[in-house]
């Protein structure tokens, strides 16, 4: 049984291991953010890196799930045998929680920037395009401004 809870607690040890490096690479997507330009290729990057950082805490949870649910009938009919264990799960459980609702409320500040620069590029895409257009009437009218059609004169009297 003992087994069991050392190996829930390194389970959850990992796992905050791992939210610290999702934290990191967050708070440098926040960085890149907050430049006029975004640099999309070092955008990207960050998030390929985050990819096995998260497949990684999906298996972290789910190997907890399997060892919890076969010893929890156990531990719950023993709690004051494990009284310690119990009590180090539970504080690591409460310090996992805090920075899961951290890197959240950063993810969504992140997202909301991504969207506001996507909507700079389509104004600028879309401004661009106008002035394109605007350039190619322009040349157009300067093209016939000077442009006398043909006359058919009459010569017959």
């Amino acid at each position: 049984m003992d087994n069991y809870l050392s190996v829930l607690e390194d389970s959850l040890k990992k796992k905050l291991q791992i939210l610290d490096e999702l934290t990191d690479y967050t708070m440098q997507q926040q960085e890149l953010l907050k430049v006029e330009e975004l640099d999309y290729e070092a955008f990207d990057r960050l998030v390929d890196q985050k990819e096995p950082l998260i497949q990684k805490i999906m298996e972290l949870d789910q190997g907890f799930e399997t060892v919890y649910d076969r010893i929890k009938e156990q531990l719950l009919g023993n709690k004051e045998q494990y009284a310690a264990q119990i009590r180090a799960l539970q504080s690591l459980i409460g310090e996992l929680t805090d920075k899961s609702v951290k890197l959240q409320t950063m993810e969504q500040r992140n997202k909301s920037a991504v969207e506001q620069q996507f909507r700079k590029s389509r104004e600028k895409i879309r401004q661009g395009r106008q002035n394109k257009q605007a350039a190619l009437n322009y040349y157009k009218n300067m093209n016939n401004a000077n442009y006398v059609p043909p006359q058919f004169l009459d010569d017959k009297k």
